[in-house]
């Protein structure tokens, strides 16, 4: 029998939803609603046009950043209609390229940019940013920790830096401040630098292009662990809600779920033949979503390995990101060809 015609091994029985008694949404019922932001070109054509989507902790708001050099807040369950946004804008200069919402209070998040070394503060209720500091360095990733109090930003140059909440500013108002600086210990590039808290807030996971996952303590920020999860470079990283699996997306096209109680790689699952440049798990854990470099994103059951839906896409996802109690997923992508646009895509409603 030819491979193209082999059916795929059945997984076994105690990780199937029947002998754990989960009920599957039937996600072909559904299909992704795609809205087509279109952004007034005034710095040429070699710029995207939207590049982050984050939820709020409550899931009321998506968040989208780009070349608006600000963030629109859109209330998916309500509207998809861009008319219906709110769009918060006076704290960049240049393009916005990354937003957290923080975890514990659903109106409050941040937005950083590389280009004008800023990180800025919001508040959904307020038109305007609460605060913005200007920072010596390139911030491309900014991760809130459990707690809310403080945000770690890893910039372009190998390091690790922290935000606090709870200095007292010079009108006696608690404020932002920065703080320490580390290098992260083992990197060589930083073309795939992610980093992620643990649940707890007592340390970070770490990844770039030496295929390496490295486990750092905090506030001490030593190496923990150290492992080889890819032999090319790893684009991304996702936690799962349950405590459970570390998952691990590379350039050479594979998924690696590690055991977060053994540290041991437990399966890898293989998604053709393109890097992956995003991976979210769903808030109960069961489902992970997953974007390569091709128009569509594969929900796949998180114990038994298996693809249960394909959702196609207007062009190749940049990131996929679940809905923070719903089984609803919201992705954004950039078309190359014209610059001025892009696509807003939410699947599950």
């Amino acid at each position: 029998m030819s491979s193209a015609t082999t059916r795929p091994k059945t997984p076994p029985y105690h990780t199937t939803f029947v002998a754990r008694g989960v009920i599957a949404p039937n996600f072909s019922a559904f299909r992704p609603r795609d809205v087509r932001v279109s952004i007034p070109s005034t710095t040429g054509k070699d710029r995207a046009s939207l590049s982050h989507v984050a939820w709020s902790c409550d899931g009321r708001r998506l968040s989208s950043a780009g070349y608006e050099k600000a963030v629109r807040l859109w209330q998916p369950e309500k509207s998809l209609d861009p008319r219906n946004t709110t769009t918060i804008s006076g704290a960049h200069t240049e393009a916005v390229e990354f937003v957290a919402w923080n975890p514990t209070h659903p109106e409050l998040f941040c937005s950083s940019s590389s280009k004008d070394k800023r990180v800025a503060f919001y508040d959904a209720r307020q038109s305007r940013p609460t605060q913005v500091i200007n920072t010596s360095r390139h911030p491309i990733n900014l991760q809130y920790s459990p707690d809310g109090k403080t945000i770690m930003v890893l910039d372009d140059d190998d390091r690790l830096s922290f935000i606090k909440h709870g200095n007292t500013g010079s009108d006696g108002q608690l404020e932002w401040k920065t703080g320490e600086t580390a290098r992260v210990p083992g990197y060589g590039s930083v073309l795939s630098a992610i980093a992620l808290w643990n649940h707890v807030g007592d340390a970070i996971f770490t990844s770039t292009t030496d295929g390496m996952v490295r486990i750092l303590s905090y506030p001490s920020m030593d190496l923990q662990e150290r492992t080889g999860a890819h032999c090319r470079a790893i684009y991304a990283l996702g936690l799962d809600p349950r405590g459970k699996y570390l998952v691990t997306g590379g350039s050479d096209s594979i998924i690696n779920f590690f055991d977060l109680q053994e540290w041991l790689c437990v399966k890898s699952i293989s998604t053709g033949d393109t890097s992956i440049n995003s991976l979210s798990f769903s808030y109960d854990g069961e489902y992970l979503a997953c974007a390569t470099e091709t128009p569509y994103i594969d929900i796949i059951a998180t114990e038994t390995g298996q693809v249960l839906h394909r959702v196609p896409s207007m062009t190749v996802p940049g990131l996929v990101t679940w809905h923070p109690s719903k089984h609803i997923v919201a992705s954004c992508a950039e078309p190359t060809a014209r610059p001025d646009k892009a696509w807003l895509s939410v699947f599950g409603l």
